[in-house]
């Protein structure tokens, strides 16, 4: 969407964009809208995610100012509405995701988004295979940055 509005009103597109653990916009998700849920079931709906660290469950406070900004993210899917009227864009992608995202088989369609190139990165794990794969998930996203921008530096050199 963001990048829709940059072509929309300035007239320019992003060189790539990379997209992390979720469905093509085109796809609703069944089990929404949780984000209004009591926060038992609600909890237990995010921790079938494997994203709610131990720690922050046995900390109310913590828990307390979590809770608004996971119910938050919930919303937003819940309620968008995709536009299938927009023209693909004209720059690359990078679709990083876990087995347990491609439960359906739809990552490849991200393709229908682009007429630029679409790269897919599987990682083990779950939802939240960034906290396991942090160093890998970086390594991606520089040189593919690398790749298309002369002068950036490597990291080793940094």
């Amino acid at each position: 969407e963001l990048a829709q509005l940059m072509r929309k009103n300035i007239g320019e597109e992003p060189k790539h964009i990379f997209f992390g653990a979720n469905t093509p916009p085109h796809y609703r998700k069944d089990d929404l809208p949780c984000y209004t849920w009591d926060d038992t079931r609600f909890i237990n709906r995010v921790q079938e995610y494997g994203g709610m660290p131990e720690e922050i469950m046995k900390e109310k406070e913590i828990l307390d100012l979590f809770l608004p900004i996971m119910r938050a993210d919930f919303k937003i899917e819940s309620e968008y509405t995709y536009d299938s009227t927009m023209e693909p864009l004209n720059c690359d992608f990078s679709i990083l995701y876990s087995e347990v995202d491609n439960k359906e088989n739809t990552m490849t369609e991200w393709k229908e988004y682009t007429n630029g190139t679409c790269d897919f990165y599987v990682f083990d794990g779950n939802h939240f295979f960034i906290n396991d794969s942090f160093a890998r998930v970086a390594d991606i996203i520089h040189n593919q940055l690398l790749s298309e921008k002369d002068g950036l530096v490597p990291i080793g050199e940094m």
